[in-house]
């Protein structure tokens, strides 16, 4: 009788192990307008910091200018980079 209960329990604990396998995973399309969008939102920021460089830049250079008129010259601008 033992032996009947515990291979009954044995086949039982196997069909319940093998039905819990992992469920399909639903195969997901990529759309390319969403990808075309998210590029064109960074090229957009990326245009905007790079405008708001430019504009630090003029505003730094006025700067600089004011305070070589207010020195007499006597504030030289710094050596400019390689690549400017």
């Amino acid at each position: 009788m033992s032996k009947f209960l515990l291979l009954s329990s044995m086949l039982l604990c196997l069909a319940v192990v093998s039905a819990c396998g992992k469920p399909k995973e639903p195969k997901i399309e990529a759309d390319p307008s969403a990808s075309a969008n998210f590029l064109s939102e960074q090229k957009k920021q990326l245009d905007q910091a790079k405008q708001v460089g430019q504009e630090l830049q003029k505003a730094a250079d006025a700067q600089r200018e004011v305070i070589e008129l207010n020195t007499n010259g006597a504030a030289k601008k710094p050596a400019k980079k390689a690549g400017e």
